[in-house]
Parts: structure tokens; C-alpha cells; sequence
């Protein structure tokens, strides 16, 4: 094989990468992350299966509730001043990180509350502001 035919074969290899890189992507992420992409409102717009598995939900059945459905009760009305806050000032940051030692929980469907490590990233996402929260459960 000639040097121009492997460059060209590199090349159409690149080519064919890069179409299904984003779709590659998308994917991992839907099948590797406990991740839930909430709007300015709370709704839930999109949750990766392994987040509703973490839960105690099936596949897509998390989307288009309100996040506070996975919050325990108690921590549900103070929540939304805590959202309304994120979204005066919106950056990537730990859940929790202007108060120290606070513990947050998630509400499973069926086996009660356990607890969580949440990092949230403000994107806009199809011209929409919207929240990515990568979720941990912690031992």
C-alpha cells in the first residue's frame, strides 16, 4: 500500500470517527454516569438509566417529574430557594460547598433515603438553560 492510500485511509477513518464521536459520546455518557439534566424550573429532562436504576426507577420514568420527587421531604420547600439561588449565580460547583459538612440525600422509590455527593454544571442546552448534576451515592 502507497503512502497517499494509507494518509487517505487515515483520513476517511477521522472522517467516520468524528460523524459518530458525538453519538459515541452521548452514549458512554447515557451508560456510564449517574447524571440528570434539570431545567430552571426543577423539572427533570433527561436521567441516564443508571441515575433512575440509583433511584429505584425505570428507564426514563424520572423524566419529566420535579427533581424534588427524589428528594427526601424535609429537604423538598427549602430546595426550591436553593435552586432559585443557583440560578442568580450559576457555576459549576459540589452541592453544598458554602455549607460545610451538610449531607444530602436522595429519596430511593421503595428503600428510603441514602446518601449523596452531587456536582452540578449550568449548561445551555437547545438554547435552554439547564443544570447537569453528575450524582454519587456515598457509602
Amino acid at each position: 500500500m502507497e503512502t497517499t492510500d494509507i494518509l487517505k485511509e487515515i483520513q476517511s477513518f477521522k472522517m467516520s470517527v468524528m460523524a459518530e464521536s458525538k453519538t459515541l459520546f452521548a452514549e458512554t455518557i447515557a451508560n456510564s454516569v449517574n447524571a440528570i439534566i434539570v431545567s430552571t424550573e426543577g423539572t427533570i429532562l433527561y436521567s441516564t438509566p443508571n441515575l433512575n436504576n440509583l433511584f429505584g426507577y425505570l428507564e426514563g420514568e424520572l423524566d419529566g417529574h420535579n427533581i424534588l420527587d427524589i428528594m427526601p421531604e424535609e429537604f423538598r420547600e427549602r430546595h426550591k430557594e436553593h435552586l432559585a439561588h443557583f440560578w442568580e449565580h450559576p457555576k459549576n460547583r459540589n452541592m453544598g460547598e458554602s455549607t460545610k459538612g451538610l449531607t444530602f440525600q436522595g429519596q430511593h422509590k421503595y428503600d428510603g433515603v441514602f446518601p449523596l455527593a452531587i456536582e452540578l454544571h449550568p449548561k445551555i442546552l437547545a438554547g435552554q438553560k439547564v443544570v447537569v448534576a453528575i450524582v454519587l451515592k456515598k457509602p
